[in-house]
């Protein structure tokens, strides 16, 4: 994670979003300045990596993802850039990607849904831009998943952790994430917790209220 760090100098700001994905695809557009990706098109499974820098460590409900696809079809098409444009700005992650010719950066759980369904395709948008720099391909990322609300309460903690130490303040980051300084601060208190403790939150065991309280304690008072 610290060669993505120090490459994350690199990305553009971008502006606040909402939840619908439509939203999201014009702040990822936002990020790199472009208007839009390439020509959406079609891609075989055995072509498609999941993004190594996706800020979700565990991909959830795969099979009602799965069921979906199967008994509607895929609504949205995944958003990837190619294999030579990710190791453009990734050079260390050759051997993440396997044989595929294409990084998925937003779509990484349809992707995993498609798997599980025995699809043996998937539709695509192609936009090498957001790999542009590594800093560009982890903030489309992290936007993506921020605000579909894939990610736990840790996860984005963690996330907002990296733009923290590149960004330098609270505020800044919580304009590049499109969220209030308040919720961007509550987020990163959870960081104080001890790492039971943030197991169990990103179990979804405690609340993020009852982590919030936990979290003022010092360590050796928090599990008891």
């Amino acid at each position: 994670m610290s060669s993505t760090k120090a490459h994350l100098k690199d990305s553009s700001s971008f502006e606040a979003a909402s939840a619908p994905r439509s939203e999201r695809h014009r702040l990822i557009s936002d990020v790199t300045g472009e208007a839009g990706g390439q020509t959406p098109g079609i891609a075989k499974m055995a072509e498609l990596a999941h993004n190594p820098l996706n800020p979700r460590h565990e991909l959830t409900e795969l099979q009602a993802m799965a069921d979906t696809l199967l008994e509607v079809g895929q609504v949205q098409p995944l958003t990837v850039v190619t294999r030579e444009a990710f190791l453009d700005a990734h050079p260390d992650r050759d051997g993440e990607l396997g044989p595929a010719r294409f990084a998925v950066i937003d779509g990484n759980r349809r992707l995993g849904g498609g798997h599980l369904a025995g699809l043996e395709e998937m539709r695509i948008d192609v936009n090498d831009e957001l790999a542009s720099s590594a800093g560009r391909t982890l903030e489309s990322s992290l936007v993506a998943n921020i605000h579909r609300e894939d990610l736990s309460p840790i996860e984005e903690a963690e996330a907002l952790a990296v733009l923290l130490e590149v960004h330098g303040s609270q505020r800044q980051v919580a304009r590049r994430v499109g969220k209030t300084h308040a919720w961007v601060n509550q987020r990163l208190s959870l960081l104080e917790l001890a790492p039971e403790l943030q197991d169990a939150l990103r179990a979804r065991e405690i609340t993020v209220e009852d982590a919030r309280k936990v979290a003022r304690l010092p360590h050796d008072q928090q599990v008891a």
